[in-house]
């Protein structure tokens, strides 16, 4: 099923808890109320679970709000998997790929650029990050799994096994890209309208991408804005491991080089999986250009374990501004009280940056 098939379908999950009508996820408005999960941990990533609602400031813009709802509960997971698979973006030139694995020596590249067998270990080593992250979810969790060519190779399913067993069919085929292997900010969009449809119940839901470090703006191309309020409408968490492609990274240092003017331009036009991360409250994990196992497994483990802490939020709420408009984007501000700053003073906190109103506010209760 291609992406642009789902791309626009939305529908609304909603359950009653504590009299309110919400829909669960990492920042969501129903019933007026914002609902804010919040992972908190140590610098080295240990989790912070012992603070209550009086540790919490909370700010709508640089208005301070009160906190109307706090809880801390675990909840399942509902992921959208999105890897980087093997591909060409012909039949020939996968003819060629094959044919160059086949006869080494004539597996030859520019200097700069990575030859196919290169290629392919690095395939390799998002096959291997996919199956590790796999390793942290469990029976209640559901995962969902995407290309970047624009594919949903599985829906959304709490089969961990067939997850597994398509992770690995992908290793051993190259699929045909036309239109490039970066994931591109349309299927950003799809990926994320596909969450909010398929994902049921009271859970959190995040999309992993492991593949470039790339988001690109393929014209005609929804703006940032548009992207951004796809994410907040559909309550996901962006988290990533970026596997650098080679030759991506001698085109970006030759370009620097080159042409610096350019760069302010550039960086507001391509942007990578790091800025969505941010403003939805996850993380971005770089490996390095080698694609080690040694890089592979230190990118897991913290993306791991940022999965299993986002599980386990803390929740907080506020009644927004009543002046809001419908489509109005509005930024969010959370910390800990000075106290609690004290007692552990290298705290950091995840969490989206800013909501979306998607329906008229209500009186503040």
């Amino acid at each position: 099923m291609h992406l642009q098939s789902l791309s626009g379908q939305y529908i609304e999950v909603l359950l009653v808890l504590t009299g309110l009508l919400w829909q669960h996820g990492p920042v969501h408005l129903s019933s007026s109320l914002v609902l804010v999960p919040v992972v908190v941990q140590q610098k080295d990533g240990t989790p912070i679970t012992d603070l209550t609602q009086a540790d919490f400031l909370i700010y709508e813009g640089r208005k301070g709000r009160s906190i109307a709802y706090f809880d801390k509960e675990e909840l399942p997971l509902h992921v959208a998997l999105v890897l980087e698979p093997p591909n060409a973006s012909s039949q020939a030139e996968a003819e060629r790929m094959r044919e160059q694995l086949n006869r080494p020596e004539r597996d030859v590249s520019p200097p700069g650029l990575p030859t196919t067998q290169e290629m392919f270990r690095r395939w390799a080593a998002i096959q291997v990050a996919a199956l590790k992250v796999l390793e942290v979810l469990g029976s209640n969790d559901g995962v969902a799994l995407f290309t970047t060519c624009g594919e949903l190779r599985h829906p959304l399913t709490n089969d961990l096994a067939v997850i597994r067993e398509n992770i690995r069919e992908l290793a051993a085929t190259i699929q045909i890209c036309p239109s490039g292997h970066f994931l591109d900010r349309d299927e950003l969009i799809a990926i994320s309208s596909y969450l909010r449809q398929a994902s049921s119940g009271r859970s959190q839901r995040v999309i992993v991408i492991i593949s470039d470090n790339h988001i690109m703006p393929r014209k005609p191309a929804p703006s940032l804005d548009e992207v951004r309020k796809a994410i907040l409408a559909a309550n996901v968490t962006v988290c990533g491991i970026g596997v650098e492609n080679r030759g991506c990274a001698t085109l970006r240092r030759a370009f620097m080089a080159i042409s610096p003017p350019l760069i302010p331009l550039l960086l507001a036009q391509f942007k990578d999986i790091a800025y969505f991360s941010q403003m939805s409250g996850g993380i971005v994990v770089p490996a390095d250009p080698s694609s080690s196992a040694e890089a592979i497994s230190r990118a897991t483990s913290l993306v791991g374990g940022f999965l299993q802490r986002l599980r386990q939020s803390y929740i907080l709420g506020f009644w927004p501004d009543e002046q809001a408009k419908v489509g109005e984007v509005r930024g969010i501000k959370i910390e800990l009280t000075p106290p609690a700053r004290r007692r552990y003073p290298h705290v950091q906190l995840h969490y989206r940056r800013s909501y979306v109103i998607t329906e008229r506010p209500r009186a503040s209760q």
